[in-house]
């Protein structure tokens, strides 16, 4: 079946099309903000990035977001090579005074403590006897008191891996983030590990100090109810 189209309706889909090519354009013309993203992404992280995108984009630019660790990350935003993180606790703003805290919670997150057997959960920060596995930079973490022997990977799937070899007791992770690994992990099933939530803080966005003209505007957007 051929379609024809009247004058009007070519000159209507014309029009459109060039609009969206200008719109195109102008979004590939806007400058770039380049910001840290988590290797371990969950429902909240991509929420949390979808809101970002929306408040860069309003100020007149275009977010970038570069899945890396999380301490590079944070090193990165510190030596201005990298110009934000997508969320850091909000209580960290008086460790680095060399970033720029937006003080808006974006979130919050449940750090949790997993293992293969609900009987390794009981008692486990007074344990000495216990490894305890959490990625390397992860404040929530770093920051929890144990008497076992503290051990830190790059990622996710070397944190898990070493709990399911036997090689570690204890992971230490936020709850979206591991569950979000585990469930989509062929090596976990529902039911194949137990946790107990610890405690909950806040996160927030960060800058770079370079860019304390986009805080207070940022901070404007960020406090308005989600769309």
């Amino acid at each position: 079946m051929v379609l024809s189209l009247s004058g009007h309706a070519w000159i209507r889909c014309l029009t459109l099309g060039g609009l969206l090519i200008v719109s195109d354009a102008l979004g590939n013309s806007l400058p770039e903000i380049s910001i840290g993203n988590t290797q371990s992404p969950s429902e909240l992280s991509s929420l949390i990035e979808q809101r970002l995108k929306l408040a860069y984009q309003q100020l007149g630019y275009q977010p970038v977001f570069f899945p890396l660790p999380s301490e590079r990350r944070l090193r990165l935003v510190r030596s201005q090579e990298l110009d934000a993180d997508l969320f850091r606790l909000c209580v960290l703003q008086d460790e680095y005074p060399d970033i720029l805290m937006i003080p808006v919670p974006l979130g919050d997150f449940t750090l949790k403590a997993f293992a293969v057997s609900a009987n390794t959960l009981e008692n486990w920060q007074s344990n000495s006897s216990l490894i305890v596995v959490h990625i390397r930079g992860f404040k929530m973490a770093e920051q929890t008191h144990f008497e076992g022997r503290r051990l830190e990977v790059a990622s996710l799937e070397q944190a898990f891996g070493l709990l399911q070899q036997g090689r570690a007791d204890i992971v230490l992770e936020d709850e979206p983030s591991a569950t979000s690994y585990l469930m989509a992990s062929p090596n976990w099933s529902e039911g194949s590990w137990y946790a107990a939530a610890l405690n909950r803080l806040a996160v927030c966005h960060i800058l770079g100090s370079h860019l304390e003209h986009l805080a207070e505007p940022l901070q404007q957007l960020l406090s308005q109810p989600n769309p």
